[in-house]
């Protein structure tokens, strides 16, 4: 049978960018499939944490769900919100109290074996009584790692909500702290009255904007049996081959991970994205039209798409999509199947700095490529050819060698198959119309009667970095 025939025309449909009345955008997967999404208290249990085997990354992570309260077993705390964008938790620890008769024993709580940290931005240490000298001290109360001085004097009535020392006072946490001991000792004063001297004293860490939202007086604190801290959670660095995002061009698109001073990483998504970055297709495009956070003024119609939004008017004729058609040379007719074959590998193409084939045409003599249409024309007129309209800056320069360092590692690595350009050079750079890097001109006319033992790899020699064309 002949193959123009068999394959007259051959329709790749690509993603076009989603109008604001389109279907509503998928919601980004948090957990691991078939995995308990939250537990009692509405608390949502993101990835890298999780209920039930092989739902969290490892024992570390694991939460238990005890009486609707979900805790997390290594440290057994109750945790109240994970927030994921911050690499975060907020966990329930104990108000440790000192009165004429006992004091409350703390729940020693040790993360020197855990990924976690207590909060050095997010938390306060605090202590509240009259003449009360609190202190933090290190697990085996070797040395003193800070602490306050709350004074009372009677003479000073008054219903202050402000933690300013008298009765109540606080102070910093250490950086990175792993583990501590809350001592309060009583620093007799002349100026206290023995009904002052008798009341309870309380010491605690404290998540810093609860407690600021929170607190009324000392009296009030006599109530709290339990206060918010907020913890720091990372992954350690050997664990980015399991969560399977190392070095993957389809998670550093919309993700980035930052190593804090000990080598353990966070992770969040770009700009513009939402979801869970701990997975590799985790962060998805944030549709700003339909959560209202777009701002289009007027009678102008917000329009979202991969990255960003629009506005346009409503009321402007509609324009046809404007696309660019590639006539390749005339074939062999028996290569025609092998053309066909690299056509349906380059539709597995997708990345947001690859120039999208939307389709192709065998019916004539010459096969047809459909492309879409890059608006700003190659990188080589910017380079060679500088206007004073636009001037390729550092930072553009930068960003657009990386966006295409991170196209061509898709191409090869991450691709259905891998898939070899051979011909990078700035032509074949086109710029679209935010000046974002598209690479184009795959080849694939002068591929079909090529020897496929040959790879051919060029480099970035002079590319960008054409020292005549700087300013």
């Amino acid at each position: 049978m002949n193959l123009q025939l068999l394959f007259q025309v051959i329709i790749l449909l690509l993603p076009w960018p989603i109008k604001s009345i389109a279907k509503a955008p998928p919601t980004p997967h948090l957990t691991k499939p078939n995995c308990p999404y939250s537990c009692g208290n509405n608390v949502t249990i993101p990835f890298p944490f999780g209920i039930g085997e092989n739902c969290y990354f490892d024992q570390r992570y694991a939460i238990d769900c005890r009486s609707n309260k979900p805790i997390l077993r290594s440290i057994n705390l109750e945790v109240l919100e994970f927030l994921l964008e911050k690499s975060t938790m907020r966990v329930n620890q104990s108000v440790i109290r000192s009165c004429q008769d006992k004091t409350k024993e703390p729940s020693f709580v040790n993360l020197e074996k855990l990924p976690f940290y207590f909060s050095y931005y997010d938390n306060i240490f605090s202590g509240i009584g009259c003449n009360n000298l609190a202190s933090m001290s290190s697990a085996d109360h070797d040395f003193i790692l800070g602490g306050c001085f709350s004074i009372c004097d009677p003479r000073n009535k008054t219903d202050d909500d402000s933690c300013n020392g008298i009765a109540c006072c606080k102070a910093g946490v250490p950086w990175a702290l792993k583990s501590f001991n809350i001592s309060i000792n009583n620093a007799a004063s002349s100026r206290s009255s023995s009904q002052e001297e008798g009341k309870c004293k309380y010491a605690f860490m404290v998540e810093k904007e609860w407690f600021e939202s929170n607190f009324k007086s000392a009296e009030a604190v006599q109530d709290w049996n339990q206060v918010p801290v907020i913890l720091d959670w990372r992954i350690p660095n050997s664990s980015f081959g399991k969560l399977e995002k190392d070095k993957s061009p389809e998670f550093t698109s919309t993700s980035h991970c930052r190593p804090d001073e000990s080598g353990l990483f966070g992770c969040s998504c770009k700009e513009k994205y939402h979801g869970n970055p701990y997975f590799l297709h985790g962060c998805l495009d944030i549709d700003e039209c339909r959560d209202g956070i777009a701002n289009c003024s007027g009678n102008l119609h917000c329009e979202n798409y991969e990255g960003g939004y629009r506005c346009v008017n409503p009321k402007r004729p509609k324009v046809h999509t404007i696309i660019l058609v590639k006539k390749s040379k005339v074939v062999d007719e028996s290569k025609l199947e092998e053309f066909i074959n690299e056509v349906v590998i380059l539709s597995q193409i997708n990345h947001r700095n690859v120039v999208k084939l939307l389709g192709c045409c065998l019916e004539v003599e010459a096969p047809l490529l459909v492309y879409e249409f890059i608006p700003n024309g190659t990188l080589f007129q910017y380079l060679h050819d500088p206007s004073e309209e636009l001037s390729l800056t550092w930072e553009m320069r930068l960003r657009i060698a990386t966006e295409v360092a991170e196209a061509l590692a898709y191409l090869h690595s991450s691709a259905y198959l891998p898939i070899y350009h051979r011909d990078i050079k700035s032509t074949n750079i086109l710029l679209d119309e935010k000046y974002r890097a598209k690479i184009a001109d795959f080849g694939t006319s002068r591929s079909i009667a090529i020897d496929q033992t040959h790879i051919i790899f060029y480099t970035f020699q002079k590319l960008l970095l054409n020292s005549h064309h700087c300013k």
